[in-house]
C-alpha cells in the first residue's frame, strides 16, 4: 500500500483527523528534534520545547499554504520555539542585550527576513535608495509582483526593471554592511579556472598500515570530519582522491582523480547559530580547477562538528544552498553533527575469520579501531584507527576507514561502499567492479574498499 503524501495527510489533518497527524510528525519527528537540538542541549527542556512545536503545528495546520512543503514548516516552527526558550533565558540573565542584525538564510527568503529582526532595518535602509530603486524593490519583493508586472506597470523595459533589483540589492546591501555573494570567482579562491597546475603526484603514495603497539589513545578533533580542514577562520588545506583500477583496466595504478583545496574563508550566522564558511575549490584531471564549486557552513561545539547549510556553486555562479531546516538537508550532505571526540571503547571484535562484530553506536560517534603505525608517503605516524558507518541498509550502507593523528589531524581516509550501495542506479555491485579490493566485514556486512583520500601535509603540501 502506497504511503500518503505529505500534501494528503495535511488535508486530512487540517479536517481533524488526529491519526494522518500523527503520521505525519513521525515522518518529521527526528528532523524537529534535530532542529531543537541546535538551540537547547537539556533533554528535558529539548522536550518540551518539541511538545510546543507539535501543539503548534496542530492548531495552525490550516494557514499552511504550501502543503508539500511541510517537512519546512515544521522545522522553522521548531527553530521558533527554540529561539524564544534561549531569548527568555536570555533575557532573565540580560535584559538590555542589544538585538544584532542578522543574516538569514532560509527557503522561505522575504518572508523569513520580514518576520525576522532585521527587517525593520533593511526597511529603512530601502528607503534611502534612489526612487527608481526603492519602488521597484517594494513591488517586487514586498507586494510580490514579478518583473513583467512591474515594468507593465511602470512601462519600463523589463531589463531596466531587473537593473533597479539589482541596484536596489547593491546599496542594501552596503547599508546592511552584509558581504557580497559569491560568484564563480570567489575572493577567497586561490586558483584560477581551468588551470592545470596542481601539487600532489598522479600516482597514489605508498601507503603502509598496521597495527601499533602503542596504548589506545583518544582524540579531539576540530575537523570537518573526513575533510581535513580545521574549523577555524584562516585555517585551509588540500587533500587529494586516488581511485583503483576497475575491472576492465586490471593492471593500472591508483589514480590520481581529484584535489578538493578547503579555505575557512570567514564567520556566518544562519538560522541564529554562529558558524564560519568553508569554500571548496575543485580539480578534475580533464577539466582543472574550478573555483568555489562547494561552500559549507559548520560550526564547532564544546563536543561536536555541526553542519548548518551546504550547497555548490553552478555554471553562472548562483549558489544553492540547503540549510538543516530543509527535509532532504541530510539525504543530500549527511550526519548533521557528529561527536568531536574518538575513542576506542573496546566494542569492536574481530573474529577468527577476520571480519568484525560491533554494537551500533550512537548517532555521530565512530567505532575505535585500535592504535595504528600509518606510513603515507615519506612520513609516519602513530594513529587511531576508526569505523564511521553512513545508511541504515546493511547491504547498501557506505563506510569511512579513517586514521586520526593524536592532535586530532586525519591522516588518511579510506571510502568502502556495501556491495549493493547504489548498485540499482549505478548497475554494477562493488564486488563485481573491484574484485580485487580489500574487504572489510562487518556485523555479516561485507564493505568493498573504493577510494583513498590524502590530505597534503603528509607530503608536505599545503595544509
Amino acid at each position: 500500500m502506497l504511503e500518503k503524501s505529505d500534501a494528503a495527510l495535511v488535508a486530512d489533518a487540517a479536517r481533524g483527523d488526529e491519526r494522518a497527524f500523527e503520521t505525519l510528525i513521525r515522518r518529521y519527528e527526528s528532523l524537529m528534534a534535530s532542529v531543537v537540538r541546535r538551540y537547547v542541549r537539556d533533554v528535558h527542556q529539548a522536550d518540551d520545547i518539541l511538545q510546543e512545536t507539535l501543539l503548534q503545528a496542530w492548531t495552525g495546520l490550516e494557514t499552511l499554504r504550501d502543503p508539500d512543503a511541510v517537512a519546512s514548516w515544521l522545522a522553522q516552527i521548531a527553530r521558533n520555539r527554540a529561539r524564544d526558550h534561549v531569548r527568555a533565558a536570555a533575557q532573565r540573565h540580560d535584559p538590555t542585550e542589544p538585538t544584532e542584525l542578522e543574516q538569514l538564510v532560509s527557503r522561505y527568503g522575504r518572508d523569513t527576513v520580514r518576520r525576522s529582526e532585521a527587517a525593520a532595518e533593511a526597511i529603512q535602509s530601502l528607503d534611502r535608495a534612489p526612487e527608481a530603486q526603492r519602488e521597484a524593490a517594494r513591488l517586487f519583493y514586498l507586494d510580490g509582483f514579478t518583473i513583467d508586472e512591474i515594468a507593465s506597470r511602470r512601462s519600463r523595459p523589463v531589463g531596466s526593471i531587473k537593473r533597479y533589483l539589482h541596484d536596489a540589492r547593491v546599496h542594501m546591501r552596503r547599508e546592511l554592511g552584509v558581504p557580497e555573494p559569491l560568484s564563480k570567482e570567489h575572493p577567497m579562491s586561490r586558483h584560477k579556472a581551468g588551470t592545470m597546475h596542481q601539487p600532489f603526484p598522479t600516482r597514489c603514495p605508498d601507503i603502509v598500515t598496521e597495527p601499533s603497539d602503542e596504548a589506545v589513545f583518544a582524540v579531539d578533533s576540530p575537523e570537518m570530519r573526513w575533510w581535513f580542514v580545521a574549523l577555524e577562520v584562516g585555517s585551509q588545506s588540500m587533500w587529494a582522491s586516488y581511485d583503483p583500477p576497475t575491472e576492465s583496466d586490471r593492471g593500472v595504478e591508483w589514480r590520481l582523480t581529484g584535489i578538493s583545496d578547503m579555505a575557512v574563508t570567514r564567520k556566518a550566522r544562519i538560522h541564529d547559530l554562529d558558524c564560519v564558511e568553508v569554500i571548496g575549490d575543485y580539480w578534475e584531471p580533464d577539466s582543472g580547477w574550478k573555483p568555489s564549486q562547494y561552500v559549507y557552513y559548520q560550526r564547532l561545539t564544546d563536543d561536536s562538528v555541526e553542519v548548518v547549510a551546504g550547497g555548490y556553486v553552478d555554471s553562472d555562479g548562483t549558489l544553492n544552498l540547503l540549510t538543516y531546516l530543509d527535509a532532504e538537508f541530510e539525504k543530500r550532505w549527511g550526519p548533521t553533527a557528529v561527536k568531536r571526540r574518538m575513542m576506542d571503547a573496546r566494542s569492536l571484535r574481530q573474529n577468527d575469520d577476520g571480519s568484525y562484530e560491533v554494537a551500533p553506536p550512537e548517532p555521530g560517534e565512530v567505532i575505535g579501531a585500535g592504535a595504528y603505525t600509518v606510513a603515507v608517503g615519506d612520513k609516519t605516524e602513530t594513529c587511531l584507527r576508526v569505523f564511521d558507518l553512513h545508511g541504515d541498509e546493511p547491504e547498501d550502507t557506505l563506510l569511512m576507514e579513517g586514521f586520526v593523528t593524536r592532535d586530532g589531524r586525519a591522516m588518511l581516509s579510506r571510502r568502502y561502499n556495501g556491495v549493493e550501495w547504489q548498485s540499482e542506479r549505478r548497475g554494477y555491485r562493488w564486488d563485481e567492479r573491484y574484485p580485487d579490493n580489500e574487504r572489510l566485514v562487518i556485523n555479516g556486512v561485507t564493505y568493498v574498499h573504493w577510494y583513498d583520500c590524502i590530505p597534503g601535509w603528509p607530503l608536505g603540501i599545503g595544509g
